[in-house]
């Protein structure tokens, strides 16, 4: 059992894993010299930067970060009044979290499901996104305000193109799928499929969703690190994140074989945090709160877990 506490103001999510992947690969005498050597290997591409320098789209942006900061700010303060109120689960404390790690073969058999689904193929981000936010409405008796979606721009908008993604450094930005914000009032595992494909299209061109998440990092008071600086109401896009789901999917990844992994595991902000990934062919996900208690926590885990089940066995 490996337990590490890791330098999340100044590294994302996905660098923390591989430091850890990193010192299990050198415990075995299989070292990768170039995982700190991002900033010489690789380096914005131009086109991305004169995206993001767009003069027009900066201007645009900064008109609406007033009107962002107020929605974070009320949205905790709402919070907040709702447990002078009473509401005992309306206080933020100590973060809680309870894990949903799937077999290599329960995993297997949910990718294989969605490939096949009759209604077109699901990529699995969706399908664990739709169980998040199907959870969390079960339990919570609403939608989510958004999901901010947790990407790297290091493969989109760097070259050249290194598909291991094995450096160690800081890219994340967080482009907020709306939900409850975009007026829906029932969610479907189309919607996620199509939140995805959306946000897959806006991470090649640099473009809208992509655009206004490098913006809201760049202009918001607290910069970098593991998405600590999207929790501050000072955070520069209207997230909400005490009225929304943090999503993170790191996707396919690998720790050396001797160290026969089983699962790995890390929570994050939110009232409700979903954060995943694919480790040796085996799925697993902790869901994390800061205000809800763990009870709920647990059934929204078992609501997600009877969601995944279903879909694959093909419902």
């Amino acid at each position: 059992v490996m337990q590490a506490h890791l330098p999340g103001q100044a590294w994302d999510g996905t660098s923390c894993f591989n430091f850890v992947k990193e010192l299990v690969s050198r415990y075995y005498g299989e070292p990768n010299r170039n995982v700190f050597r991002a900033n010489e290997i690789i380096s914005m591409s131009s086109a991305a930067a004169a995206t993001f320098d767009d003069k027009l789209s900066v201007f645009r942006f900064i008109a609406s970060v007033p009107m962002s900061v107020f929605k974070n700010a009320s949205a905790i303060q709402w919070m907040r009044a709702k447990h002078v109120l009473g509401y005992p689960e309306s206080k933020e404390g100590p973060r809680l979290f309870c894990m949903l790690n799937l077999s290599v073969e329960q995993s297997a058999k949910l990718a294989k499901a969605l490939k096949a689904r009759p209604d077109g193929r699901v990529a699995p981000t969706s399908a664990l996104i739709y169980s998040a936010v199907k959870a969390y409405r079960d339990e919570t008796g609403e939608l989510p305000y958004c999901v901010p979606i947790q990407a790297s721009l290091q493969t989109r908008a760097y070259e050249p193109l290194v598909k291991e993604r094995a450096f160690v450094g800081d890219w994340l930005i967080a482009p907020l799928h709306r939900v409850r914000a975009a007026g829906k009032k029932v969610y479907t595992i189309a919607d996620a499929q199509e939140a995805y494909k959306t946000l897959l299209d806006d991470l090649a061109s640099c473009q809208k969703s992509v655009k206004r998440a490098f913006y809201a990092r760049v202009f918001g008071v607290k910069k970098g690190g593991a998405a600590t600086f999207e929790k501050e109401p000072t955070y520069a896009d209207d997230n909400r994140l005490c009225d929304s789901v943090f999503f993170n999917n790191y996707g396919v990844r690998t720790i050396h074989e001797k160290a026969q992994c089983v699962s790995f595991n890390w929570s994050g902000a939110g009232k409700l945090n979903c954060n995943c990934i694919l480790i040796n062919g085996r799925i697993c996900i902790v869901f994390a709160s800061q205000t809800l208690p763990l009870p709920r926590l647990e059934r929204i885990r078992d609501r997600a877990a009877e969601t995944l089940a279903a879909l694959a066995n093909g419902q």
